[in-house]
């Protein structure tokens, strides 16, 4: 199987079957919604060992396994600067436009972040402050009812 002996010492088949049986528990867990696991880091990681030790250790097709070691760390590296996915990452970009005073790339920012979630009253705050901006004041009062009515202890900070 390798061409180090001495991983078959440490990692045997019953050490692999376990670790594959608390893949799919965490995953089942996870879908169960009883605890959250990071399963995607899990699986990531799985690869990319596979991928390394295919490289490094067994040298079985290798042209295959780099192409993939160097896909895995390129979908690393992306969501450091991309991650639509990523409530922080579109609040943190809705707040960018409103600084700039993009008010209506602003609004949009945090209705993707309120899609997401409904409860976010520090995006109904920021949303109100936006439209009170761009003068469209009943939208603006309805937004900082809301905040307030999530977080009471929003203070009116116009």
């Amino acid at each position: 199987m390798s061409d180090t002996p001495e991983f078959s010492e440490v990692l045997d088949n019953r050490i692999i079957l376990w670790a594959f049986v608390w893949l799919i528990g965490c995953v089942v867990v996870t879908y169960l919604e009883i605890w959250e696991v990071g399963n995607a880091a899990h699986i990531t990681g799985l690869l990319f060992g596979a991928c390394v030790g295919g490289v490094f250790v067994t040298h079985y097709k290798p042209w295959l396994l780099r192409t993939g070691l160097v896909l895995l760390i390129i979908l690393a590296i992306v969501p450091l600067f991309w991650s639509p996915w990523s409530i922080q990452w579109l609040r943190y970009k809705a707040y960018s436009a409103h600084v700039a005073e993009q008010y209506a790339a602003a609004i949009e920012g945090y209705d993707r972040v309120l899609q997401m979630d409904p409860e976010n009253s520090w995006s109904f705050l920021n949303r109100s402050y936006a439209y009170q901006a761009l003068g469209q004041f009943v939208k603006a009062q309805a937004d900082y009812q809301r905040a307030h009515q999530l977080d009471p202890s929003i203070e009116d900070k116009r």
